[in-house]
């Protein structure tokens, strides 16, 4: 009963998330649509907008940077997979991605949340046979659908939340440095372009900093009860 309880609360706090996305979307563009008229609400619009595009649902992908191994390309590992998989109760994942970590993965891709097994090669040359299957077998069940951090409504307003508390932070990089030779040609102009960019950014950071708190704490205040919700799922 308390497992189904946090899987329950898990997705009510998820739809929230997609609900809130879906609500700040349509607010944002009738705000701009229906005030194009006036100066306050586009610009609000737009705010609301770069939000709902900050919580947008994304669609895993596998990682271009990694070799990917399919099926075709190691049948013997494959097999292995498809046996662990079969005993756990679990899918067996469709790719295998080879990365530098000491650790073993599940990750999903695509619309249809395939599942990739991301596998560390320095764990894969440093453990036993024993320990290799033993890892492989942890990273699948745990990634099963009975882990309601797994199932895909779920799992999208997870990455939705840590993608927007991404967003909102504070960007300390967007100012412009000139320290060049002051008799250059032209030097005096763009030093004082650079000094009035940096005061415009500043301004802009000044006036936006309450909206980006409020915003990063109602998202990290979500993200946590997410969390504990599928604590125990």
């Amino acid at each position: 009963m308390r497992v189904r309880a946090r899987t329950a609360a898990a997705y009510a706090v998820a739809g929230t998330v997609h609900l809130v996305t879906a609500a700040l979307f349509i607010g944002s563009v009738l705000l701009i649509v229906f005030g194009l008229n006036t100066v306050v609400q586009p610009m609000m619009g737009l705010a609301l907008l770069g939000l709902a595009l900050a919580l947008r649902p994304r669609i895993g992908r596998l990682n271009p940077d990694l070799p990917t191994l399919r099926e075709a390309d190691a049948p013997a590992l494959f097999d292995l997979l498809a046996g662990i998989a079969d005993t756990c109760g679990v899918r067996p994942p469709e790719t295998v991605q080879l990365a530098a970590e000491f650790s073993v993965t599940v990750t999903h891709y695509g619309f249809s949340r395939k599942r990739c097994l991301v596998v560390g090669l320095p764990l894969w040359a440093a453990y036993p046979p024993q320990q290799r299957v033993a890892a492989v077998a942890h990273a699948l069940a745990y990634a099963a659908p009975r882990n309601a951090r797994s199932r895909a409504f779920v799992a999208i307003a997870l990455e939705s939340l840590a993608a927007g508390l991404g967003t909102m932070r504070t960007n300390d990089t967007a100012y412009i440095s000139w320290n060049a030779n002051p008799l250059a040609f032209g030097a005096d102009h763009v030093a004082a372009g650079a000094r009035n960019f940096n005061i415009r950014g500043k301004f802009s950071e000044w006036v936006l900093r309450h909206v980006r708190d409020s915003a990063s704490a109602a998202l990290a205040h979500a993200a946590g009860q997410l969390e504990r919700a599928v604590g125990g799922g």
